[in-house]
């Protein structure tokens, strides 16, 4: 069986996680000293609480590669055999995909690793990630879930309509 790794930035509801048994590994969230772990530590209203508070967006980590690593082997001790796909948010903007693929080479003699950079985030990794279990659950092949991948890759575009500015200036974008 194919399991399906992710990071927080996928943005999927619980919801679908529980159904299709998806494994969210947290970015690192950092207002000054205080540290968190994305959807573990916190939510999304204390994010925005906390950004009103600071007056500013907090820094953010990759997990770390021990962190994929130690979820790479509790896969691998839960369901001897099972493969795993790691899809994740652009190594454009994150070393995320950089540091699941230096867990990959730490377990390789434990459990297959396959990693795979989305080429985007948020809305569209977790649609690739469900599109992906669902294959998986279906009985598909690691080669066969790849190729499905690599196309919606190819089409996927999300647009977004700002609220206001606030958090755009913030970031320096706005």
């Amino acid at each position: 069986m194919i399991r399906i790794v992710t990071d927080s930035t996928c943005d999927l509801p619980r919801h679908y996680i529980d159904r299709h048994g998806i494994v969210v590994v947290p970015i690192v969230i950092l207002f000054g000293e205080e540290v968190y772990l994305d959807g573990q530590t916190i939510d999304s209203p204390t994010f925005y609480r906390k950004v009103k508070e600071h007056g500013t967006l907090p820094k953010t980590s990759q997990p770390s590669p021990g962190d994929f690593a130690t979820t790479y082997r509790k896969i691998a001790a839960e369901s001897p055999g099972d493969q795993i796909l790691s899809m994740h948010v652009t190594g454009k903007l994150s070393g995320t995909c950089g540091s699941a693929e230096m867990a990959a080479a730490m377990v390789r003699d434990e459990i297959e690793v396959q990693v795979f950079d989305s080429m985007g985030g948020s809305a569209g990794l977790g649609y690739m990630c469900i599109e992906a279990a669902r294959m998986a659950e279906a009985g598909a092949s690691m080669p066969e879930v790849l190729a499905r991948m690599a196309h919606i890759r190819k089409g996927v575009n999300l647009y977004l309509s700002l609220a206001d500015l606030r958090f755009a200036q913030m970031s320096g974008r706005g």
